[in-house]
C-alpha cells in the first residue's frame, strides 16, 4: 500500500517556513475559521506551493443545517479563488453540538457541503474520529472519503499500528497531535494517507477570461453592483458600497448617462457599462480593482500578479489584500 507522510495546519502553528521543511508529503491546511479567513492559509498555501508540498484544505463545521453548511463550503471556495489542490476539501465534523443532530440533519449537512466543493471542481471528503464514524456519521454518508484520527492516550509523535482505521473508504489516518517537523516550530498534528491525488486537479489556465456582465437596474444585488458603485465613486460620485441597487445608485447612474450621451434610463447595460470600464480605466481605486477581482475579470490568482503587471498596475499586493478584507 502506498503511503504518504503529511501535516494538517492552521493559524494555531502561526507560519511555518515551508522552505526548511522536510521529510512530508503534504499538508492539509485551514482556509476558513467560524468569522473569517485563517490567519496563515495564504502563507501556508504559498509556502506549500513554493516547495514542493502537495496541498489538501479542510473546514471545521458549525453548521447547524445545510443551509449554513452550504454557506460555510462557498467560503472556501471563495477564498481557495481558483488555487488548485492535490488533495481532497475535507468536511472536519467534530463539533459537540452537532452529535445532538438527527441523521437526517447531518446528511443535509454533509450533501450541501459536498456539492458546492464537487461544483467548484475539487474532491471532496470527511475527517472526523473514530467514535463519529462508528456512532454519529450516518451510514448513507460512510461511502464518502474518510480521514480518520485515532490517537493514542500516550501520543509520542509516532503511529501506533494498532489504532489504525481499517473501516472502507479510508483515506487518510490522522496519527499524531505531538509530530515534531524541521521548519514547524512544536508540535504538529501528523498523518497518513493512502491515496496518491496526483492528478486530482488541474492548473488554472493562463489567459484572462472574458467575463460578461450582467444588466443592472434598480433593485438588483451583488458584486457587479458594488463593482459599479466603486466605479461612480471613483468618478466623484457620494455612494456607500453596499451591493444594493437603490435609490441613490439609480441617481449617479443617470448622472452618468447623461454627462456621457448615454440613454438617461437608469439601466447598466452593455453601452452603459463600456463607457464607465472606457472613463475610468487608469483611474481606479484600489476597491474598484478588487471588486474587478471578485466579479472574475482577472482570473484565477495563481496568475493575476502577472496579468496586473502586464496592464500596467503597480498596486497588486495593496489590491490582493483588500479583496480578502471584501471577502
Amino acid at each position: 500500500m502506498a503511503k504518504f507522510i503529511g501535516v494538517d495546519v492552521s493559524f494555531w502553528k502561526e507560519y511555518p517556513d515551508w522552505s526548511q521543511v522536510s521529510g512530508i508529503d503534504f499538508a492539509i491546511m485551514g482556509v476558513t475559521e467560524r468569522n473569517g479567513i485563517d490567519a496563515s492559509f495564504y502563507h501556508n498555501y504559498d509556502g506549500c506551493r513554493s516547495n514542493g508540498i502537495k496541498i489538501g484544505a479542510y473546514k471545521y463545521s458549525y453548521a447547524r443545517n445545510g443551509e449554513e453548511s452550504k454557506a460555510e463550503a462557498e467560503k472556501v471556495v471563495r477564498t481557495l479563488d481558483g488555487r488548485s489542490l492535490d488533495f481532497p476539501i475535507f468536511l472536519d465534523l467534530e463539533w459537540e453540538a452537532q452529535t445532538e443532530y438527527s441523521s437526517e440533519r447531518l446528511m443535509s449537512i454533509i450533501d450541501e457541503f459536498k456539492k458546492v466543493v464537487l461544483d467548484a471542481g475539487y474532491k471532496f471528503g470527511i475527517y472526523c474520529n473514530k467514535n463519529w464514524y462508528k456512532n454519529i456519521i450516518p451510514d448513507a454518508a460512510k461511502s464518502e472519503q474518510f480521514w480518520i484520527a485515532s490517537i493514542p492516550v500516550n501520543d509520542e509523535g509516532e503511529p501506533l499500528e494498532s489504532l489504525r482505521p481499517t473501516y472502507p473508504n479510508v483515506v487518510g489516518w490522522q496519527y499524531s497531535w505531538n509530530g515534531r517537523v524541521e521548519g514547524i516550530s512544536g508540535f504538529v498534528d501528523m498523518d497518513e494517507f493512502y491515496t496518491d491525488y496526483s492528478d486530482a486537479s488541474e492548473e488554472p489556465i493562463d489567459v484572462l477570461p472574458v467575463v460578461s456582465v450582467p444588466m443592472l437596474s434598480h433593485g438588483s444585488t451583488g458584486p457587479f453592483v458594488s463593482l459599479l458603485q466603486s466605479m461612480l465613486i471613483t468618478l466623484g460620485e457620494s455612494l456607500l458600497v453596499d451591493g444594493i441597487f437603490g435609490d441613490l445608485t439609480f441617481e449617479s447612474v443617470i448622472v452618468f448617462q447623461s454627462r456621457n450621451d448615454l440613454e438617461t434610463d437608469g439601466v447598466v447595460g452593455p453601452l452603459t457599462w463600456d463607457k464607465l470600464f472606457t472613463v475610468t480605466k487608469g483611474k481606479e481605486s484600489v476597491e474598484e480593482l478588487a471588486w474587478e477581482v471578485i466579479c472574475g475579470f482577472w482570473g484565477n490568482s495563481p496568475y493575476r500578479e502577472k496579468f496586473f503587471k502586464e496592464k500596467g498596475y503597480t498596486n497588486y499586493d495593496e489590491v490582493q489584500k483588500k479583496v480578502n478584507e471584501l471577502l
